[in-house]
């Protein structure tokens, strides 16, 4: 079971080269298993206590005796147990499985928590800024305002409400000319410039290209798996994850958009990040490991909620009990 949790984790952690991300797992990886042995420690109890009770000495034949007996036999049994399960040594496979499996970690620094590099490592940046484990490497000011600046340009055509024939005309000319412009228009609301000043505000454009590509990528991947990753909603069921088929599809589609709008948007020498140039491919990679972890985010909130629900009915089943002697 451990190693099935672990292989799962790693398969849904490209983007795991913060400490904290790898940590989180771990844990969600440990309790997981301890919520196992808690279960089978109490089938053991119970079956140990039946099977037991005729082979007591009278004076231990009381119910509540045996049922004492069994449960410290059973727990000291699960206590060395659950020694080879402990939390730093699932965190020490898990990380040591990411570093093998998936190649690119290899060039970070795992035990320092830093992000990853867009110099050294851009496809790891690119990834875990893409998965949300890191940043865009820019104060946290001027990455708020970009984000605003791509999301007000992306966003009409994603939502679908620029008509076909004016794609052409909305998107003219290329995305960094368009942040340069939106940086020095003095016409803006008083929010955007409080945000501008707290970026230090010049004339200079404090956002490079590299940068820009990054968070223009971001809003596509991130957007269109939200919005198009999921069916329409279900009264009951909410948003079920398309099927796999479907999601290949998507994905595909999404690669060859994206890096058709990029070649609209970007001058030649800026479609790549550092040495990472992006191609319908990456993007295709890139989508479908971000949608896989949008699925295994959904089926751990529902997961969590269905917990929730047998524990509050269990305490209400007590409750009533307690209170009127009866639970049903």
């Amino acid at each position: 079971m451990r190693e099935e949790q672990i292989g799962n984790a790693v398969g849904s952690m490209a983007s795991g080269a913060l400490r904290s991300v790898t940590r989180a797992k771990a844990l969600a990886i440990h309790r997981c298993l301890m919520a196992a042995l808690d279960d089978v420690e109490q089938q053991f109890v119970g079956g140990m206590e039946q099977f037991s009770r005729s082979g007591l000495p009278e004076h231990f034949r009381k119910q509540a005796v045996t049922r004492e007996l069994c449960a410290t036999a059973v727990h000291a049994h699960r206590l060395e147990m659950e020694a080879e399960y402990a939390l730093l040594d699932i965190e020490q496979v898990l990380r040591e499985r990411m570093v093998r499996e998936l190649p690119d970690l290899k060039t970070l620094d795992l035990d320092s928590g830093k992000p990853p590099s867009m110099e050294q490592a851009p496809l790891s940046f690119l990834t875990a800024v893409v998965m949300g484990s890191a940043g865009l490497g820019v104060p946290a000011p001027i990455a708020d305002w970009l984000g605003v600046q791509v999301g007000r340009y992306l966003d009409p055509f994603i939502d679908g409400d620029v008509e076909p024939q004016l794609y052409e005309k909305r998107s003219a000319g290329l995305f960094m000319t368009r942040l340069e412009r939106a940086w020095k228009d003095p016409a803006v609301s008083t929010q955007e410039l409080e945000m501008r000043a707290k970026c230090g505000a010049s004339n200079k454009l404090p956002v490079s290209p590299a940068v820009a590509l990054t968070a223009y990528v971001r809003h596509c991947i991130t957007k269109m798996n939200t919005c198009m990753g999921f069916s329409a909603h279900i009264p009951g069921m909410g948003r079920q994850p398309l099927g796999a088929g479907e999601q290949e599809r998507h994905v595909k589609q999404l690669g060859a958009a994206l890096v058709a709008a990029i070649g609209r948007d970007f001058a030649a020498p800026h479609r790549s990040i550092a040495s990472l140039p992006i191609t319908a491919n990456l993007v295709t990679e890139l989508a479908q490991a971000h949608l896989r972890a949008c699925v295994l985010y959904q089926n751990e909130l529902s997961n969590a909620l269905a917990r929730a629900n047998m524990e509050g009915e269990e305490a209400r089943r007590q409750e009533r009990m307690r209170i009127w002697g009866y639970s049903s």
